[in-house]
């Protein structure tokens, strides 16, 4: 995670990077190598393709357990299946919905959509800020997410392009992860129960 150490997802091999993380409503020093309170990292895996997480898990050797995108939205109570109608409709009102078909594919489409949901729940779930499209250092960190998904499969001279075509999928999956959270934890305060990852939101319908 840190610059000089490691990475969780194994891409150390393709040269020094910074990370960037959701901080609350702390802003993060950038020479901080920690993530204090961050017990799960979503992201997207770009060697499989598909939205996966980091979770902690003391059994393994270096105390994390990689987490594929099915098993990972079931921490938040959905999945894949139930989120697919969403991205369904935005694809009706996309702009250049076409456009970005012709060079990705759909699933590729879902999947960083999936990516975005989950960036989003964790961020609700470990902070305040409900409006990550109106945070600049968030919104930076967000428009890496496409290019960061796509640089394996897209030519250098594609990357923005096309990353911007799938800024509105970023920017609706993450929305999307921080409604689910705040629901579900309206849902619990009603139900006077503690919340957890795992609760199911109200808004956890077919087309939420």
């Amino acid at each position: 995670m840190a610059d000089g150490a490691g990475r969780l997802v194994g891409n150390s091999v393709m040269g020094l990077r910074r990370s960037v993380s959701f901080a609350g409503s702390r802003p993060s020093s950038p020479s901080e190598a920690c993530l204090p309170a961050l017990d799960q990292v979503p992201y997207y895996d770009w060697w499989d393709q598909q939205a996966a997480s980091f979770v902690p898990d003391p059994s393994a050797e270096d105390g994390w357990a990689r987490l594929r995108g099915g098993p990972s939205l079931e921490r938040f109570g959905t999945t894949p299946a139930r989120l697919a109608p969403e991205v369904e409709d935005l694809m009706v009102v996309l702009p250049d919905a076409g456009r970005l078909l012709d060079t990705v594919s759909r699933i590729l489409v879902d999947e960083i959509y999936l990516a975005s949901f989950l960036v989003g729940a964790v961020a609700r779930t470990d902070g305040t800020v409900t409006d990550l499209a109106a945070n600049d250092s968030a919104e930076a960190a967000l428009a890496t997410l496409p290019q960061g998904a796509l640089r394996r499969i897209l030519p250098t001279h594609r990357l923005d392009e096309i990353s911007e075509l799938l800024r509105p999928v970023v920017h609706a999956g993450v929305q999307h992860g921080l409604r689910h959270v705040a629901g579900e934890r309206a849902l619990t305060r009603n139900r006077g129960i503690p919340s957890s990852p795992g609760s199911r939101s109200p808004h956890d319908s077919p087309h939420t």
